[in-house]
């Protein structure tokens, strides 16, 4: 990662949504071969009450892999990092946002934000 920042409280450490995307790109290289169907089944099935924001957008025919950070609740911050494929096709998408009024807000700039950058995207034939 090359926007990567260390701190001793791991919540302050700093990425970027660019180190972000490109992590999840590559995720497949930084997982041991015997975890990686639990960790992508992880990452595929995110609970009903945090699939917001791409949970909510992503095409249909295209498997979405991501995970979201928030800040307790508050809409401090509001980020999720994404993966899609469809047969040989991938993609990958990160989202930060900071600030919010609320989390709802946050949630609600997510979902737009991934959206409009999904647009272009079809559903599978």
């Amino acid at each position: 990662m090359r926007d990567f920042h260390y701190s001793s409280i791991w919540g302050l450490s700093r990425t970027s949504p660019r180190d972000q995307a490109r992590f999840m790109y590559r995720l497949e290289r930084y997982i041991p071969r015997r975890h990686r169907r639990f960790a992508l089944r992880q990452l595929a099935h995110v609970v009903g009450w945090q699939r917001w924001g791409i949970g909510k957008v992503a095409p249909p025919g295209w498997a979405l892999y991501f995970k979201g950070g928030w800040g307790s609740g508050t809409g401090w911050m509001d980020h999720q990092v994404s993966l899609l494929e469809r047969n040989s096709v991938r993609m990958s998408l990160a989202v930060f946002t900071s600030f919010n009024p609320s989390h709802g807000y946050g949630k609600q700039t997510l979902r737009g934000v991934a959206a409009r950058l999904l647009r272009g995207l079809r559903p599978a034939q």
